[in-house]
């Protein structure tokens, strides 16, 4: 049988440690570009700055752009490894943020701004570009709201192989921004491998009729930070997937997700266009290995396109039918609090869409809070194997807590473990659909083998019991917990690892997830 260690499966925690020790080893690896020589070379509005960038292409430099609008399409060409470091920036002033400091709409006209009026992207990196880094500019509104402002790399069809991937790029006090009651398609396709992006706005990244990212990636992407950073967007702020990879190798790994805010923004409802805007998740996953998410604020999915809102979504996608390698896998979601969603997580184990797929596996989900949802807290479609989650706070007005249905021939997964949490029954508490189904404590064992539910607290009113667990009125639950949601006492809940059950906040907010908006 499996073994387990305070309430989680050794195998899955095992899983866990491997993410964190990749998280350190990506840290240690992300581009710091060093000073460049002397070299630099100065721009203003009007300027070629093409040519400008191209005279520092083989001994590499500084690139300085006096403050103002650009109309202009840049290029970075395939550069040999070890080419000397190419740093694009404005030219410094006073009113352009401070290192560790993050970039808003505030500060534009302290920036150059780059943005094409024709069609097409403003930025683009060929095939082996390298060694550059973007300070302190922006990319703005393009001449046509269904484009993508930066794209590092290309789709299964133009980069093939890893080694063929755009690498060591590196934004910080970036912002990317579309035009209010307008709007942009995306802000930036992460075809590449080492990237960073640090301390970056990206805004108003929301289009009529289509879905719209802030960042994007499903052909490369190994090996990314984005820390500090705030991500309003239309359909997913974040998503990595939603077409098909050139190979296994391809699929986006190795990423770190921190210290962020990503939120809609509930200003476009007065856009005369926003019954036409596509407006769905914050964080998509349809595939993808190796990924930490951490110190998170997530805000604002309100029901629009989608049945419900929804704050994080994991799904296996083999999009186009050419990638039956498509996994999500090894991902970690900590230390996240949530406001304005209505449904926070779900999980679509195998087969998004239909088509064949790898199945999800070892998905860990510690320390979430959420206080105001509409929707089902938890979905779990063909449920994935080794999937924990421990220390949330789902409070929230649905008929569930966890509902659940297979499809395409799938049985229960495997390591199912719900602990120490605090979360809202509703009608049924946990509900199988489609499958023969089941309520209350009884299907559990439907979803996985070895499921356990064990060390929490459940406010509803049925008569179902839920062994191992503490059942308590609404009111009393809500009586226990701060304004905050931090929970005042254990309810008289023996929890697996002895803490208070719910959400730490405390860990939350020192992990920097930004204070509510």
């Amino acid at each position: 049988g499996d073994q387990r260690r305070n309430g989680v499966p050794d195998e899955l925690r095992a899983t866990i440690d491997k993410i964190l020790d990749a998280a350190k080893r990506l840290d240690s690896l992300v581009p710091r570009i060093d000073e460049p020589d002397q070299r630099t070379v100065r721009v203003s509005p009007g300027d070629d700055v093409n040519q400008a960038l191209l005279s520092l292409h083989d001994a590499g430099g500084r690139l300085l752009a006096k403050p103002g609008h650009y109309d202009v399409k840049l290029k970075a060409l395939a550069r040999p490894e070890g080419a000397p470091p190419i740093v694009i920036e404005t030219d410094p002033n006073g009113d352009l943020p401070k290192p560790g400091e993050q970039v808003t709409r505030e500060h534009i006209p302290a920036l150059a701004v780059f943005a094409t009026s024709q069609s097409g992207q403003t930025f683009t990196a060929e095939n082996q570009a390298r060694n550059m880094s973007l300070v302190n500019v922006a990319f703005g509104p393009t001449g046509k709201v269904a484009d993508t402002q930066v794209a590092l790399g290309g789709d299964k069809r133009h980069t093939t192989r890893v080694e063929d991937l755009p690498e060591n790029f590196s934004f910080d006090r970036v912002l990317f921004f579309g035009e209010h009651a307008r709007g942009q398609h995306r802000g930036l396709l992460a075809h590449a491998r080492m990237l960073t992006i640090e301390n970056c706005g990206f805004y108003d990244l929301v289009e009529p009729g289509r879905d719209s990212q802030a960042i994007c990636a499903w052909n490369g992407g190994i090996g990314v930070l984005v820390e500090n950073c705030t991500l309003e967007a239309g359909a997913e702020n974040l998503l990595l997937g939603g077409s098909d990879a050139a190979s296994e190798a391809m699929l986006p790994r190795d990423w770190i997700v921190r210290r962020c805010r990503i939120r809609k923004d509930p200003a476009w409802k007065t856009w005369a266009n926003y019954s036409s805007l596509n407006i769905k998740a914050l964080v998509e996953m349809k595939a993808g290995v190796n990924v930490a998410f951490d110190g998170l604020t997530l805000e604002h999915a309100r029901k629009k396109n989608w049945d419900a809102g929804a704050a994080i979504i994991l799904k296996c996608a083999n999009q186009e039918n050419t990638a039956p390698f498509t996994v999500t896998r090894n991902v970690r979601i900590s230390n996240v609090q949530m406001r304005g969603v209505d449904r926070p997580l779900q999980f679509v184990g195998y087969g998004d869409g239909g088509n064949v797929t790898q199945r999800m596996s070892d998905i860990s989900v510690r320390n979430v809070l959420t206080l105001d949802a509409n929707a089902q807290a938890v979905r779990l479609a063909n449920p994935p194997d080794n999937l924990t989650i421990d220390h949330v706070t789902l409070l929230h007005g649905g008929n569930v807590f966890l509902d659940f249905w297979f499809g395409q021939g799938q049985g229960p997964g495997s390591l199912f473990a719900w602990t120490n949490s605090i979360m809202t029954e509703g009608a049924y508490g946990i509900k199988g659909q489609y499958s023969g189904g089941g309520i209350g404590y009884k299907a559990l064992e439907q979803i996985a083998t070895g499921a356990r539910l064990e060390g929490n607290v459940i406010a509803g009113t049925s008569s179902r019991a839920y062994p191992g667990n503490v059942k308590l009125r609404p009111e009393a639950v809500a009586a226990a917990l701060d304004v905050s949601g931090r929970a005042r006492d254990t309810f008289g809940i023996k929890t697996t690892d002895g803490k208070v059950p719910g959400a730490d906040i405390d860990a939350i907010l020192a992990a920097g997830a930004p204070a509510f908006l």
